[in-house]
């Protein structure tokens, strides 16, 4: 999944939404969970040599493709606690308020409006200050009691 080269018009986020579900018992889930992780850890452990070298970014891919994984394996195990908080721990954003905006994106996949709106306002009282789109989105939970077909 990371290790292979993949054409212009296959996404790693295509192969991840397709193979949890093919997992077919909880142990399956649970093995291939516990090889991305330690995959992750070891593409962890690789630093690159230069603050801007390529390989810090591929990297950095590599261990986020990894983590999404894990998370939709934890979520297709309906452990949505230990998702969130793997992505927590192991995602690679700089920025936080793009780190909680693809962890809300993953969230509306699993219809999670509950989560989403816990996480955004923990964020908030963090001081992340999450673009008008998640704002939207709250209020949007929040009138309707339900989350719209997309996100903005």
């Amino acid at each position: 999944m990371i290790d292979n080269g993949l054409n212009r018009y296959t996404l790693y986020s295509t192969i991840m939404e397709t193979l949890p579900p093919l997992l077919r018992t909880p142990d399956m889930k649970t093995m291939a969970s516990d090889q991305a992780h330690q995959t992750l850890l070891s593409h962890k452990k690789t630093l690159p040599l230069k603050y801007r070298d390529s390989s810090k970014y591929r990297r950095r891919g590599t261990v986020n493709v990894l983590c999404e994984f894990v998370f939709r394996c934890n979520m297709a195990l309906s452990e949505t606690k230990l998702a969130l908080e793997y992505f927590d721990s192991y995602f690679e954003e700089s920025n936080p308020e793009i780190k909680l905006y693809i962890l809300v994106r993953l969230l509306m996949e699993y219809g999670k409006k509950d989560d989403i709106l816990r996480v955004i306002r923990e964020a908030k009282e963090k001081g992340i200050k999450p673009r008008s789109s998640l704002s939207a989105l709250v209020q949007h939970i929040e009138q309707h009691n339900t989350l719209p077909q997309y996100l903005t």
